[in-house]
């Protein structure tokens, strides 16, 4: 009988722990923490701003005729309305939780709650926006440089 415990015991300790699935509460925590609304709200707010002043200034030339600057304007403006709408917080915010739901397990989202709630944590949030503008300027230059370098192989011109 001993020996049947003792092998059950040894038995027992070697199933891996189940972890314990991730709570909707905890997930939201974390996404206030990581500011993921604001991250989308400027997604959308970019969005709208290239259409702005980009795509917007090229359907008001004036060799456009009337009547197509107007149809440009009016499905412009549908576009923007479907970006809010669709990739707006309130309509994702169900998506990110899913997906941290199905990534992460409960003890993850608390270390990582824990870690965002650090000074080091915090530092990091503060700090993000910056890196990704600097990073994005080098993706930037990087781009027109192979532009400028494709474009004479492309155009048939000599380097």
């Amino acid at each position: 009988m001993k020996r049947w415990i003792a092998f059950l015991f040894a038995a027992l300790c070697t199933i891996p722990a189940w972890a314990s699935p991730a709570q909707d509460a905890t997930i939201e925590k974390l996404l206030v923490l990581i500011e993921a609304q604001k991250s989308a709200d400027t997604a959308v707010a970019d969005a709208d701003a290239f259409i702005q002043s980009t795509v917007l200034p090229m359907a008001e030339q004036e060799n456009v005729p009337a009547e197509h600057r107007q149809t440009a304007k009016t499905c412009l403006e549908d576009y923007r309305k479907m970006i809010r709408e669709n990739l707006g917080w309130e309509s994702l915010k169900p998506e990110y939780i899913r997906i941290y739901r199905e990534t992460f397990t409960e003890e993850e989202l608390l270390d990582l709650t824990a870690f965002y709630e650090s000074p080091t944590g915090r530092m990091l949030i503060q700090k993000t926006p910056s890196l990704e503008n600097r990073m994005g300027a080098v993706m930037d230059q990087r781009m027109k440089t192979m532009m400028e370098r494709l474009q004479p192989a492309c155009t048939g011109s000599p380097q």
